[in-house]
């Protein structure tokens, strides 16, 4: 190099020398650049992909699925898939999904970036609970940054407002009264209940234990407003001690409430027949008379066969509940279905003849 007196040709070496170290540094740094840009390691965070060769399987959902009801105090629920697997070197992460829809045009979760869980299994954990009264619908896809695995099967599962039904309280007859008549009337306090709940029925137990072990009748009967009665359809037995309880139930879902506490009372020594008193026939020309008597499980008087002596006869009096209407021409009593049902048969006194 070449120097002067002045000085001047110093400096021009030295401008040369930098210009040189910039060029220098600005090639250095743009073949760096480039270089990071496409990395040959396939665990680099800047790989190129898709890698060829690579392959990841779907995630297989496993819980919930296929249609499950979960309650909706049974939330936030977890979601549980079966891992994906891949041939390459990558580590995976998911995504979750969680729509309204089959197709995913309404998604309420979206969750990305979960890695795979022990046991060739991951569970994620809503953070929040989802609405009740809707089926939702669920899937996730395994990725690892460079390749991206198909989606999962869709899974699917309904959240629901459960019933609840409370035990109903039994008010008569209690405390081992004895009632006044051979069949009870039952009186209910409805059950007390929450929930989308619908039509809702009774089963009445009555035993003569308090274990209930031998049961000697189960009814089923409707609810009514604000208290239940129902009256036992037949005759029990006469001074016995009973024992009962009632259980409430829904009949859309068949959704059942607890057992009521057992209560117990006791019937009548003995009550008059609930079938229609005697009736007092006499001949048209009062020139005899014929009487017929309630009975319990003979024969019908429309099948008996009655003696000349009757024949003709016609009632002097009707007691209430006993069918009204003329005799026939063979002296016995119109049928009505009220007194086949409240009387089941009839036994004529000896002056009708014998049978």
């Amino acid at each position: 190099m070449c120097v002067t007196r002045d000085g001047r040709g110093e400096i021009q070496a030295m401008k040369k020398a930098s210009i040189l170290s910039v060029v220098s540094l600005l090639f250095v740094t743009a073949g760096g650049c480039v270089g990071a840009e496409k990395s040959s390691n396939p665990l680099s965070p800047s790989v190129a992909g898709p890698i060829p060769g690579v392959n990841i399987t779907p995630p297989t959902p496993l819980e919930p699925r296929d249609g499950v009801g979960i309650a909706v105090d049974e939330q936030p629920l977890t979601l549980l898939l079966q891992n994906a697997e891949t041939n390459g070197e990558r580590p995976l992460r998911y995504v979750f999904e969680v729509a309204t829809d089959t197709g995913f045009t309404n998604k309420v979760f979206t969750r990305e970036g979960i890695a795979p869980g022990d046991g060739g299994r991951t569970a994620l954990r809503l953070p929040d609970p989802l609405a009740s009264g809707r089926t939702y619908y669920w899937r996730a896809q395994a990725l690892d940054g460079a390749n991206t695995g198909p989606p999962s099967p869709v899974a699917h599962f309904r959240i629901f407002t459960p019933i609840v039904i409370e035990r109903p309280t039994l008010e008569s007859p209690v405390n081992n009264v004895q009632i006044a008549s051979l069949q009870p009337e039952f009186e209910i306090g409805n059950a007390p209940r929450s929930g989308p709940v619908g039509s809702v029925n009774y089963v009445l137990e009555l035993s003569d234990s308090e274990s209930f072990g031998n049961k000697i009748a189960v009814w089923r009967f409707a609810e009514q407003s604000g208290q239940t009665r129902f009256e036992a359809p037949h005759d029990l037995v006469s001074d016995q001690q009973f024992f009962w309880h009632v259980r409430a139930f829904e009949t859309n879902t068949n959704a059942s409430g607890p057992w009521s506490d057992t209560e117990v009372f006791r019937t009548p020594a003995s009550t008059p027949s609930r079938g229609p008193p005697a009736v007092h026939l006499t001949r048209t020309s009062r020139s005899a008379s014929c009487s017929v008597a309630a009975a319990s499980t003979t024969a019908l008087c429309r099948g008996a066969r009655p003696s000349a002596s009757c024949v003709g006869l016609r009632p002097t009096s009707m007691p209430q509940g006993f069918p009204k209407g003329p005799l026939e021409s063979s002296g016995r009593p119109a049928a009505t279905t009220a007194a086949a049902t409240r009387a089941t048969s009839f036994v004529r006194a000896r002056r009708c003849g014998t049978y």
